[in-house]
């Protein structure tokens, strides 16, 4: 039994992607294989992890860290699933904790909870373990404009992976994307199904406002449409709800 590490375990609404607005609970796990200059989200392991005492109170209580997945699955057994869209594994990147990720899931499903996959679309052979048991996958393509380092090799072979079940693919832009990085990023959707989803997520303040005018956005959009049947604009929305 693999312990893992986690960063906190709350209940929200899922701020980004075509499930905008759905009821989740959140598990963040620690680490990440990426360092992306956009990224907000504090995933650093540490002694403990921050657990939510009421769903949506927004009081939490601190728990050691490392968790065994048996004590993760008494976490969440408390709560109703039926009151629930899913659980949304996030980090970080879940699947730099294969191990854990795979037991942890194997837990919640057990319960009767959907499963919910957040990922940065890098670690194929970690997403093979794993894919049995996620109901839903969204999977980022990392531009090289928003991450300053290449784009990752391995994203067409993880989505090949991932379309095995329910999968949509999210793409963050800034002023710096190019129509031949979003049309790039298509055609690896396209390599593997030109129906599945791709949502291109500006860049936004914690305000809610975006960094792009609305012509470039919709330019990008209309790249990435000439290859795709499905592009959507979705920016995030938790922060400018003001919800985590």
């Amino acid at each position: 039994m693999a312990s893992g590490r986690i960063v906190e375990v709350f209940t929200s609404v899922q701020g980004e992607g075509p499930y905008l607005g759905c009821r989740q609970l959140f598990v963040r796990l620690a680490g990440c294989n990426l360092d992306c200059t956009y990224c907000d989200t504090d995933f650093r392991a540490a002694p403990t992890f921050r657990l939510e005492e009421e769903p949506g109170s927004g009081r939490f209580r601190e728990q050691p860290n490392p968790v065994t997945p048996a004590d993760f699955k008494d976490y969440v057994a408390g709560l109703p699933a039926s009151e629930y869209h899913s659980v949304s594994f996030t980090g970080g990147e879940p699947l730099v904790q294969d191990i854990f990720l795979l037991e942890a899931l194997a837990g919640v499903k057990s319960l009767g909870w959907r499963t919910y996959l957040e990922t940065n679309g890098t670690l194929p052979d970690a997403l093979e373990r794993v894919i049995g048991l996620c109901d839903i996958v969204s999977m980022d393509i990392k531009l090289p404009s928003v991450t300053d380092r290449p784009q990752p090799e391995t994203h067409a072979e993880f989505l090949r992976l991932a379309s095995a079940k329910e999968v949509f693919v999210k793409t963050v832009v800034s002023e710096a994307t190019s129509g031949e990085e979003v049309r790039a990023a298509a055609r690896i959707i396209r390599w593997i199904s030109p129906g599945i989803l791709l949502v291109i997520q500006p860049v936004t303040r914690r305000e809610g406002q975006s960094f792009l005018s609305a012509d470039r956005i919709l330019d990008l959009q209309r790249v990435a449409l000439a290859e795709l049947e499905h592009v959507r604009v979705i920016p995030q929305t938790h922060h400018w709800a003001g919800m985590p």
